[in-house]
């Protein structure tokens, strides 16, 4: 009894101390950008050692960048919601000068609008975005964070940029870590360092880019090079370069360990993997590296250790799957499997051993579903296992039943026709069901009818008088896949 009284004695007496280490301001649509920055600062400039200023409220027209010095020992903690206004001519809605800690986090926002949403340019400075913490801008050349310091993302917070690279770090020696959330890119890379002997470590979360450029996802670009650049991705951090880059490149070390997986999904960049890198590569543990449409899952000038990982290629012959085998003597207990299969990721016939091979000769692999997740299992050595990876099957073709299915334009800017000798002479050109996926087997919505042929669309074979006509020119530039499903045929056209 004594020592529960003494417990919530202690509670009484401390909790208020703890309290006031806390500094409330709340923004609003009636302050002005100077005003607040005014305020914020004498916060600053009068808050004790320890103390958090807690920012809340929500201002949508910011029409002046906020300037703020926040020096070491100094941190804001913003909640608040904080949006530029439409069409500004500054070059950053928020800028931070100092050494101190800046933190959005619980369901705090910075949005901007053709400008940086967040500069920081303390060489010892932090950001960190927590919670449901949002950072996020559009336009040219912009970041949606540019640091001097170190970054932070974990929890579920979402950091994107449409035009520009979305997490930029600047300083030597600087950290970027990632345990969480997502952070996106539209068309650049999504996290770059630029700074000498900088480290990215991504733990978990998801990091990708979808750039139509040789962007990447993840880059540690070290100008003077030769330095101690690391990018590490593990536990269960997924990295995905969606457009032509590859989705860690760094000019030293990478390593990817735990059940992280790095996927490539190139469809004209050649020569770079889903792992490119100009010194050793390591992938640990169950990580997978993956890539498809003919690039190398790893493209390193220095040696690939394989110590229990995974390398997966689509469209090469094994000896391409990491630059003709650079390995070291005796290889690790990884397994490198090529699927040398050139139809389109998303397709296979289940429980073949078509096309598949694995290194060294001693293993064995074979399509395989295992709880309901589609991957390859096999044997290497006297090891076994199933490796699931993020394929989807439109269907299974046991039997591969001829179709001549004809798909016309391809490619095209619009309007396709869809026909096939089956189809036309057995059901009238009719089928039950007509879709269209994207290369990660997103169905897309689009809509069919009945309608004529051009005289000339088919290259000289002309089906009957009517086919199946599909607009899909409000899909984005890429590659597609038409899925024709009836009684006669069962098959995909890409």
């Amino acid at each position: 009894m004594k020592k529960n009284l003494f417990t919530l004695l202690f509670l009484i007496f401390a909790l208020p101390a703890l309290w006031a280490n806390n500094i409330y301001y709340e923004i609003t649509q009636e302050k002005s950008v100077e005003q607040i920055g005014n305020e914020l600062q004498a916060l600053i400039d009068n808050a004790t050692g320890g103390s958090t200023i807690v920012v809340t409220g929500s201002k949508t027209d910011a029409s002046d960048f906020l300037y703020l010095h926040l020096p070491e020992g100094k941190k804001i903690f913003w909640t608040a919601f904080y949006q530029s206004a439409s069409s500004l001519t500054l070059h950053t809605l928020i800028h931070l000068h100092g050494n101190g800690t800046f933190e959005v986090g619980n369901d705090g926002a910075v949005i901007a609008e053709g400008i940086f949403a967040l500069l920081l340019q303390g060489t010892n400075s932090t950001v960190i975005v927590s919670g449901n913490g949002k950072v996020q801008t559009s336009g040219n050349n912009v970041s949606a964070i540019s640091s001097n310091g170190n970054i932070e993302i974990k929890d579920n917070a979402h950091i994107s940029g449409t035009k520009g690279e979305t997490i930029c770090s600047n300083s030597d020696n600087a950290i970027v870590l990632v345990s969480g959330g997502t952070v996106s890119a539209t068309s650049e890379n999504a996290i770059i360092t630029w700074g000498r002997n900088s480290k990215i470590y991504i733990t978990g979360g998801h990091v990708y880019n979808n750039a139509e450029g040789v962007y990447h996802a993840v880059y540690a670009l070290d100008r003077t090079y030769g330095n101690e650049t690391l990018i590490h991705v593990s536990g269960t951090a997924i990295v995905e370069a969606k457009g032509k880059g590859s989705a860690l490149a760094s000019y030293r070390d990478v390593k990817v360990s735990g059940n992280a997986q790095v996927i490539g999904h190139s469809t004209g960049a050649q020569n770079y993997g889903a792992i490119t890198a100009y010194n050793n590569v390591e992938i640990n543990d169950k990580a997978k590296v993956m890539t498809y449409y003919y690039d190398r899952a790893v493209h390193s000038d220095g040696i690939t250790y394989l110590n229990g990982g995974m390398a997966f290629a689509y469209g090469r012959s094994v000896d391409f799957v990491i630059n003709n085998f650079s390995f070291p003597e005796p290889m690790g207990a990884g397994v490198v499997i090529a699927w040398d299969k050139r139809a389109g990721n998303i397709f296979y016939e289940i429980f073949s051993t078509e096309d598949i091979s694995v290194s060294p000769e001693s293993a064995t692999a074979y399509w395989d579903k295992i709880d309901g997740e589609y991957g390859i299992s096999y044997t290497h050595k006297e090891n076994s296992g199933f490796i699931p990876l993020n394929v989807i099957v439109l269907f299974i073709n046991e039997n591969k039943p001829s179709s001549n299915l004809k798909v016309f334009p391809n490619p095209t800017t619009g309007v396709i026709y869809i026909s096939s000798e089956q189809v036309n002479k057995q059901t009238s050109g009719q089928v039950d069901e007509i879709e269209v996926y994207d290369i990660l087997g997103r169905k897309q919505k689009v809509e069919s009818r009945k309608g004529k042929f051009p005289s000339n669309s088919l290259e000289g074979w002309q089906p009957q008088a009517d086919g199946v006509v599909m607009d899909i020119s409000h899909l984005p530039s890429g590659i597609y896949f038409v899925r024709v499903n009836n009684e006669v045929v069962k098959v995909v056209k890409q």
